[in-house]
């Protein structure tokens, strides 16, 4: 196919029982963050390789849930 141009249009992470790192109204989401960062670093590295990536979309701004998993983990950078 080539370098053809693609995007990542789903790149997130769900946690079960999110709610019990709750401080002061905001979930303390480090490991999140962490991931997140972790993926856009390795996706700027493969940009910077020749990759044709155009774009990224993070999976989810606002929370949703999964029937896979009984409803237990949010997804959302918002709930």
């Amino acid at each position: 196919y080539g370098n053809i141009e693609w995007m990542l249009t789903e790149n997130g992470m769900g946690v079960e029982g999110e709610d019990k790192f709750r401080e002061n109204g905001m979930i303390q989401d480090d490991y999140r963050i962490d991931f997140v960062k972790g993926h856009l670093r390795e996706l700027h590295r493969a940009i910077e390789d020749g990759v044709n990536c155009k774009g990224y979309l993070i999976w989810t701004f606002i929370d949703c849930w999964s029937w896979l998993n009984s409803y237990k983990n949010r997804y959302g950078l918002v709930e």
